[in-house]
Order: C-alpha cells, then sequence, then structure tokens
C-alpha cells in the first residue's frame, strides 16, 4: 500500500498575521520540510481542509507559495473556513465533481483515494458540514465503481470523535453518510 501524508486544519493567514501568537505558514512549512526529510517516499500529501483561516486571495496564494517544490503530488480539500470562489481562483486546476464540488478519485494500484467537499455554505450549525444529496450521489458511484478498497477523505467527520467542539461541527447529515458507508 501507498504512503499517504495527510495533514488538516492549516488557518494559513496572511503574510503579518498570527493565530495564538503562532505563524500557520511557517509551522507549515517546518512540517513540510520535516515530512521531505523523513517521508520525501510518500506517493502523495492530502491537505484536508481549513486551509486558510478567512478563506481571502492572500491567504490562499501564501498557501500556494508555501507548497512550491514538494517532491509528492497535493490533494486539496476545502473545510469551514475557506471560501470555494476564492479557493477555485487560486487553485484553478484542483478537480471538481460535475456539480463544482472540489470532489475527487484518484486511483492507485491497490486503493481508490475519495476525496469529499464537506463545507456547507449556510450551515444551520456554525462551521457544520454537510455531503448534500449530489455529493452523497456521486460518493455512491465512486465506491460503486472502485475495484479496489477506498479510503475516504474529508474535512468534517462523520463519526463522533469524543471532543464536544469537533462532534458539534461534524457532518449535519452524518447519520445518511455512515449508512451509506
Amino acid at each position: 500500500m501507498a504512503k499517504i501524508l495527510v495533514m488538516t486544519d492549516l488557518h494559513i493567514t496572511e503574510a503579518g498575521t498570527s493565530i495564538i501568537g503562532l505563524d500557520p505558514a511557517l509551522r507549515l512549512s517546518e512540517t513540510l520540510a520535516h515530512a521531505v526529510k523523513h517521508h520525501s517516499d510518500a506517493s502523495r500529501l492530502i491537505l484536508t481542509g481549513d486551509l486558510t483561516h478567512h478563506g481571502t486571495p492572500p491567504e490562499y496564494d501564501r498557501l500556494k507559495d508555501t507548497l512550491q517544490d514538494l517532491p509528492w503530488p497535493v490533494s486539496l480539500l476545502i473545510g469551514n473556513h475557506d471560501n470555494r470562489a476564492a479557493f477555485r481562483q487560486a487553485f484553478p486546476n484542483v478537480p471538481t465533481d460535475a456539480d463544482g464540488f472540489i470532489q475527487t478519485t484518484i486511483d492507485l494500484p491497490d486503493t481508490r483515494l475519495i476525496l469529499l467537499d464537506t463545507v456547507d455554505e449556510t450551515p444551520d450549525v456554525p462551521h457544520a458540514g454537510i455531503l448534500c444529496p449530489d455529493r452523497l450521489a456521486w460518493l455512491q458511484t465512486a465506491l460503486a465503481e472502485s475495484p479496489n478498497p477506498c479510503l475516504i477523505f474529508m474535512h468534517h467527520h462523520a463519526f463522533d470523535t469524543g471532543f464536544a467542539g469537533m462532534d458539534r461541527i461534524n457532518l449535519a447529515n452524518a447519520n445518511e453518510v455512515r449508512t451509506l458507508l
């Protein structure tokens, strides 16, 4: 099985700004340098959302600069802190489905990677996610068409984590997603 590196909740900010006194882009650069040194044999890096803190073009530009010259392909997913339109402007070549959601499949020799867009632009619970009927249908097809086992990547989770704050902002239709899976 291929080695996949996964990182989440980068929360990249504009240059000169920080979160709790830390510069997320600097921390990402340090993490990537460590990954290159110790895991250059990985097949892919998957970043699973909250790529930026406010979803602004300068934040996406800073992320793009930070991701230059890596030894692996990078797959990007968005989260509740991201802005789909600004993301698409900064990363126009990231695959989308027929409905414009930022999701795709990647077939490795023995595994299918399924990357899902769980962003809910008008959530009932702030920051929660969803897989709307169109995305659920897309997922069902991606699963059904795969000749191999599948690994699913998404920002919002469909299972309780035990962390109340995280579980409050999971997928609004988590039960439906779990039933499909």
